[in-house]
């Protein structure tokens, strides 16, 4: 299945939107970013294939999700948790009404599939992956003393965080990608669609790192078709990425 050439136009305003962000020109990706996210709306309304409409509505939630975190304060501070939190809020919303419209049901995003057998070596998998991403990045802790209720809070929040944005990038946009490309396309497109979005570092070795990472991510949910595993591999990746344990 060949999908509507009208997608092209918001993957290249998404990667202008990027490249801007990654050069320090962030109210100018922001900016492209909201025109995007009209020129979606538009596409949307203007209808089509079925296919290529609920292609465009899963696209729409990657600018939207961008837009609120450029929006976030920029420093690397305990308070920046409570915006991760409430942007994962604010986003639950328009998932459902994606998930909704599409008439997704639990399969397909494999919210019910939960494959225990692989625990552990996603536990391993997300704790190498946020050593290798800490080497790169060398953040400062986000939480600045060591407590078990800072540090529940921190897992909790970035289970939180790490859920919706594996619901978008694997549950929602790898698998419509599928249904036009194949696995194999879907896997790198979506691969490098995460991978940029990462250019708010202004690190080209984290966005190199972040294809990387979706690219993992991306072949575990191909392979068991469970959410919840990924969200595992990511939620660990980020605690050894930003925890004060870890440090």
């Amino acid at each position: 299945m060949i999908p509507d050439k009208r997608i092209i136009v918001p993957l290249l305003l998404l990667a202008i939107g990027e490249v801007l962000i990654f050069n320090g020109l962030v109210v100018h990706g922001m900016a492209i970013y909201i025109f995007n996210l009209f020129i979606i709306y538009i596409l949307i309304i203007r209808g089509g294939d079925d296919s290529d409409v609920a292609l465009m509505q899963r696209l729409l939630l990657l600018p939207l999700f961008r837009i609120m975190i450029i929006a976030m304060p920029l420093s690397f501070s305990s308070t920046r948790l409570h915006w991760y939190l409430l942007v994962g809020c604010a986003m639950l919303p328009a998932i459902y009404i994606v998930t909704k419209t599409g008439r997704l049901g639990y399969g397909e995003p494999g919210v019910n599939r939960v494959v225990l057998k692989y625990i552990p070596a996603a536990i391993v998998l997300g704790s190498l992956l946020g050593i290798a991403e800490r080497r790169i990045l060398n953040p400062v802790p986000l939480l600045s003393e060591a407590g078990i209720a800072h540090v529940l809070i921190f897992v909790l929040i970035m289970l939180f965080i790490a859920s919706v944005e594996e619901i978008i990038f694997r549950s929602l946009i790898q698998t419509a990608f599928e249904e036009f490309y194949g696995m194999h396309y879907a896997l790198l497109v979506t691969a490098v669609l995460y991978g940029i979005m990462h250019s708010g570092y202004g690190n080209g070795s984290e966005i190199a790192f972040g294809i990387f990472s979706g690219l993992i991510l991306g072949y575990v949910f191909q392979k068991t078709r469970s959410l919840p595993l990924v969200v595992l591999i990511h939620s660990f990746e980020g605690v050894f990425l930003f925890s004060y344990l870890f440090s």
